[in-house]
């Protein structure tokens, strides 16, 4: 990632939005926020209002987010504000309003990093838009939170994953790492890692073999072994298999 051309968008990360459910992810977000600025990479951030007579109210009679205790940055993210490249009020859930979208063209920024609340609406929304759009979006799946807990925001990073790629679910270690320029390290020590316990592989049906690894449908356990120490061995440098369905063309 390119500080230049890479930006951290900070999803309506305000008062109104902090509940029991999305609260713990406030400190993960100041964290990345800081790591990013250290970098002297580009920080936008947004914040939600809904308007009278918007569709979440006439459609979902949802009425919050009105008043400016509501829409008010939360205080821990208040001091980066004033360093910010941009800060997007908008009247919908995708960053991606007139004014937004205007001020990520000028800003030539070509990836956009995602975090904030909600993941299942407002950076999801942002990420699917940012992606039809033409820029490579990223989520920090840790720096994220949705209001209505942890299987909404499970099922948005499913979502995300099939519509925009796996790979583009990104942790904040993952992404400070490559804005600081030191991914290598840390992707080769995943990688490490991965090969060493790792049991995320591709399962396929049948029985259980020894060491509650799964088998082969076709009984070529060996092969399936081999291509597996295989895979171990190729090195630091090549991507992992990707385990999530193509993106949906619909």
């Amino acid at each position: 990632m390119d500080p230049q051309s890479t930006a951290l968008l900070v999803i309506d990360v305000q008062q109104g939005f902090v509940n029991q459910h999305s609260q713990e992810v406030v400190p993960a977000v100041v964290r990345l926020v800081e790591g990013w600025q250290a970098v002297g990479a580009p920080l936008v951030l947004s914040r939600f209002h809904n308007e009278p007579g918007s569709p979440y109210e006439t459609i979902t009679g949802w009425t919050r987010l009105r008043t400016p205790e509501e829409q008010a940055l939360v205080a821990d993210l208040v001091p980066f504000a004033a360093a910010a490249a941009a800060i997007i009020d908008k009247p919908q859930a995708s960053v991606f309003t007139p004014e937004g979208a205007r001020t990520i063209r000028d800003a030539g920024w070509t990836d956009l990093v995602l975090c904030g609340i909600d993941t299942d609406a407002c950076v999801y929304d942002s990420a699917v838009a940012a992606y039809q759009a033409g820029y490579r979006p990223w989520i920090v799946t840790d720096a994220c939170a949705s209001t209505g807990g942890a299987r909404y925001h499970d099922a948005a990073l499913l979502l995300a994953g099939r519509n925009i790629g796996a790979e583009q679910l990104v942790t904040s270690e993952v992404v400070l790492s490559r804005i600081s320029g030191t991914q290598g390290a840390t992707h080769e020590r995943t990688h490490r890692d991965r090969c060493a316990g790792s049991r995320r592989w591709p399962v396929r049906h049948g029985g259980r073999g020894d060491g509650g690894q799964p088998e082969p449908s076709n009984g070529h356990r060996g092969s399936w072994r081999s291509r597996r120490q295989a895979a171990c061995h190729r090195g630091a440098g090549e991507r992992p298999r990707q385990l999530v369905d193509r993106p949906s063309t619909c």
